[in-house]
């Protein structure tokens, strides 16, 4: 699975700001198995990634990072829509 065509549509909760990113499928570079989804954002990047332990399915939790140089300065997570 690869494509370098995917979108982010947020929604800041607490102000109501709306920002849409263009972003990439991650993959495992040796068994290309997907591990989630990579937007960038100038500095920022914001990983999606599904619970490893969770079953494969509608109801499944992700895992939101935003990272700036390298480093984490944000986590949720919640049920992919």
């Amino acid at each position: 699975m690869a494509c370098d065509d995917v979108s982010y549509d947020a929604i800041n909760k607490k102000t109501g700001a709306r920002m849409h990113l263009k972003g990439r499928v991650l993959t495992n570079y040796y068994s290309h198995d997907f591990r989630g989804f990579e937007f960038k954002n100038g500095d920022y990047i914001y990983t999606l990634r599904p619970d490893p332990g969770a079953l494969n399915d509608i109801s499944q939790v992700w895992h939101l990072n935003v990272s700036l140089h390298d480093n984490i300065i944000a986590t949720d997570q919640g049920i992919m829509h």
